[in-house]
């Protein structure tokens, strides 16, 4: 192998893109499916998110119980998209993915269906063991006037 070959290939990610599009798939995947335990299992063991209200959620155990009582709570039967506009690798192992979210279908206390809701996340990922997972969420919903 020539120098040029080698280094055409190490600065070839489109393998690591891949995998991160689809944890990002399997993301939107486990919401559409209401699995709570499935979200959860896309985090490292001590991960975490900030929810748009502000909330911390550490681990494994606190994202699938939060997650859980959302899907109880009227967003069983959504359905959400997650288009990233942003990956930026910040190592060999670690990728930054800013993305927007919309989730529809989300049925208030009463059974009507409330509007869109629309929002910003950045995920921090790592390849621990070649298969790349959630380190951290924050997700943010723009304030309205």
């Amino acid at each position: 192998m020539n120098i040029c070959s080698r280094s055409a290939n190490a600065d070839n990610r489109d393998p690591d893109r891949d995998a991160i599009y689809g944890l990002v798939d399997r993301l939107v995947a486990c919401w559409e499916r209401a699995s709570a335990q499935g979200l959860s299992e896309l985090w490292q063991a001590d991960g975490d998110i900030i929810v748009p209200d502000g909330s911390l959620l550490r681990g494994r155990n606190e994202i699938e119980s939060f997650y859980s009582g959302v899907f109880a709570g009227g967003y069983g039967a959504s359905a959400a998209i997650a288009p990233i506009g942003q990956l930026r690798f910040l190592s060999a192992d670690v990728a930054l993915i800013d993305g927007q979210f919309i989730v529809r279908r989300v049925l208030a206390a009463n059974s009507q269906e409330l509007p869109p809701e629309r929002g910003f996340f950045s995920i921090i990922a790592q390849k621990v063991s070649g298969r790349w997972l959630i380190v951290a969420v924050r997700e943010m919903e723009p304030l309205l006037d």
